[in-house]
């Protein structure tokens, strides 16, 4: 019980960031409440209930908020550094995956030349010291 109760004060902390987000990019932009409201699409009264009651609004609205801002849904839920850094490591995370196949075709490749050639080329290319295997059996199995 103690972890949902946790989850929920995490969300509302969210949900209270996520409207200060709004409430200081209209206040750059020098736009009422009010104002925004009617370019969104909902009523004064809506926008209200969902800032003051820390509630979210619903997916579509939110993506129209975040356009009419004109910043990325990420950024107004998560803020701009916590999005950059979940896109750099996504961006890591694939670039190691990308490392790793690579690696795989280098060592069949490898593995190929050194039997036409009775395995003296496999000991001249350095195959063996591929940074991203922890052995020469994972890249055979595809681990």
């Amino acid at each position: 019980m103690t972890y949902v109760l946790n989850m929920k004060t995490k969300s509302q902390k969210q949900i209270i960031i996520f409207w200060k987000r709004v409430r200081d990019h209209l206040k750059a932009l020098k736009v009422s409440q009010r104002e925004f409201a009617n370019h969104i699409n909902v009523s004064k009264r809506t926008l209200e209930g969902w800032i003051y009651q820390n509630r979210l609004p619903s997916l579509e609205a939110g993506f129209r908020i975040a356009a009419s801002l004109d910043i990325a849904m990420e950024d107004l839920l998560w803020g701009k550094e916590e999005a950059a850094l979940s896109r750099q490591l996504a961006e890591a995370e694939a670039r190691k995956k990308a490392t790793k196949t690579i690696d795989k075709l280098i060592y069949q490749l490898a593995m190929q030349n050194s039997t036409l050639h009775g395995g003296a080329l496999l000991t001249c290319t350095g195959i063996r010291s591929i940074s991203s295997f922890s052995n020469a059996g994972e890249l055979r199995t595809g681990g």
